[in-house]
């Protein structure tokens, strides 16, 4: 479920500091008076999901812009497929 408050686009260049990361810009279309939050499946190089992450930000306000990081300690190639981004 993706929030229609939320646009969002991957950081090309994800800079993690620890395991494997995904980062995320998201912006604020309306006020996220209470968080913004996300969750995926981690998916291994067969497409069977191995992991789950997520990742929330404190509230934000409509035209800000703010980065979340999603982690796996999963070792060996994998994907991410977003299953909920919301705003609250």
């Amino acid at each position: 479920m993706l929030d229609a408050g939320i646009g969002i686009r991957a950081v090309e260049t994800p800079v993690c500091e620890f395991g494997t990361c995904w980062q995320f810009e998201v912006f604020a279309v309306h006020d996220c008076a209470l968080n913004v939050y996300a969750e995926a499946n981690v998916k291994d190089a067969s497409g069977i999901v191995v992991d789950t992450t997520n990742a929330m930000l404190g509230s934000l306000t409509a035209g800000d812009v703010g980065r979340l990081t999603l982690t796996t300690l999963h070792e060996g190639p994998s994907t991410i497929e977003l299953t909920e981004v919301s705003c609250t």
